[in-house]
């Protein structure tokens, strides 16, 4: 498959995307479609999805490719917090970003 372009300069040919609810079948399978096109991926889900990010990481192919973190992400702070490890695992900020709504207990 062609290599990611992309016409703002200031982007990466890696594009990164958050992923909200990686850790989940939907979120996952997305993750790996981007990651087989050439983006990075930054998975963001619940604490109780911790394991399964980090496996979910190194199927990816490691920290070069994805970053997973987990948050409550019930306030402001928690999303500032994960954009804040975001940039520092890539070096930038995410180019575009997909919201994967799950269920609440």
């Amino acid at each position: 498959m062609a290599e990611p372009t992309t016409t703002n300069a200031t982007h990466s040919r890696h594009p990164i995307a958050v992923i909200t609810g990686g850790a989940g079948a939907l979120g996952s399978t997305l993750a790996k479609t981007l990651v087989d096109r050439g983006h990075r991926v930054a998975l963001f889900d619940t604490d109780r999805s911790k394991d399964r990010l980090a496996t979910l990481v190194k199927e990816l192919g490691g920290e070069a490719k994805a970053f997973g973190h987990t948050s409550d992400f019930a306030s402001t702070e928690a999303w500032e917090k994960a954009l804040d490890a975001t940039k520092a695992a890539f070096g930038d900020l995410p180019s575009y970003g997909a919201l994967i709504a799950g269920t609440w207990d």
